[in-house]
């Protein structure tokens, strides 16, 4: 039930936030069985519910340079120069036999390592960024010049990250009308996981729309 501040007008779209195309279909099928008629309704993923709002917002950002397969790409293209020194550390394995296999290969691990960064580590990568090391690691340094190389590239486009930090960012003032731009209610079912920044920036929806948890 909406709460008592909402219109509870019944041509606003239901927004559900999920984590599969699967539970899309269990539950249109369990509330098509239940109303008989079910529409306007949208269902996103986190990722894309984030985009989304952001869009609501008027915040015209594009994380597409930031998705998997186009990091995998440009990484693949920066590791065929592995002269800085930064880059020692993966010399030896970028030579011999397979090279361009191998390159391609961990272009395509880093890509993922770099994806799950900008929602779990953004600190790191904004540290990164300033020429600052944070993780003390042996490897931290080679993935450090990558991602500034990466950043270099793209220009000012935000990541994934530094989207949900400018949602949370903005929604976190409660006197603030987003209320007539945003959903009224958002339904989050299964989600049972969600790294600390998808969870912030929902809590800051939370203060303009009224969002419901489905778990276990």
């Amino acid at each position: 039930q909406l709460s008592q501040s909402h219109s509870k007008n019944i041509f606003r779209t239901e927004v559900f936030l999920i984590q599969s195309q699967g539970m899309e279909r269990m539950i249109s099928q369990a509330m098509s069985d239940r109303f008989t008629s079910w529409c306007n309704f949208k269902f996103y993923h986190p990722v894309i519910f984030f985009q989304y709002i952001s869009e609501l917002l008027g915040l015209e950002f594009s994380t597409e340079p930031y998705e998997r397969e186009s990091l995998t790409w440009r990484l693949e293209q920066l590791l065929h120069d592995t002269s800085d020194p930064e880059m020692e550390p993966l010399q030896d394995y970028l030579k011999g036999d397979n090279k361009e296999l191998k390159r391609f290969q961990l272009a395509r691990q880093l890509a993922n390592v770099f994806d799950q960064y900008q929602l779990m580590r953004p600190d790191l990568l904004s540290k990164w960024e300033r020429g600052k090391g944070r993780a003390g690691h042996q490897h931290e340094g080679w993935q450090k010049f990558l991602w500034q190389k990466l950043r270099s590239q793209i220009g000012e486009t935000p990541h994934k990250g530094l989207l949900l930090q400018k949602i949370g960012s903005l929604l976190s003032d409660k006197n603030a009308l987003w209320g007539e731009m945003l959903p009224e209610r958002v339904s989050v079912v299964g989600l049972n996981t969600m790294p600390p920044l998808f969870l912030k920036s929902l809590a800051a929806v939370a203060n303009h729309s009224d969002v419901h948890l489905y778990l276990l």
